[in-house]
């Protein structure tokens, strides 16, 4: 169990780093509705966000990488202790 979760979150990482995104799958329809309920309106929320990211100073991708580590070792320990 503890290498197949390590191994969905290598693949979850390397998602993010080639931009991989489900929407961009040949096989997902875009359209499709993620919710249990046919009631709901098929609204589409959200829209491009322009202009320049408020990213503070220390979140360098040297920063973001270490803080992923340790975040990966805090889930392994909990999960597998």
């Amino acid at each position: 169990m503890y290498k197949a979760i390590e191994a969905m979150m290598i693949i979850h990482n390397i998602c993010i780093d080639w931009g991989d995104r489900p929407e961009d799958t040949w096989d997902i329809d875009s359209a499709e509705s993620w919710s249990d309920s046919e009631e709901e309106d098929d609204e589409i929320v959200g829209g491009i966000i322009g202009g320049e990211p408020n990213v503070p100073p220390h979140e360098t991708e040297d920063w973001l990488l270490e803080q992923g580590r340790q975040k990966h070792l805090i889930l392994m320990n909990e999960l597998f202790p």
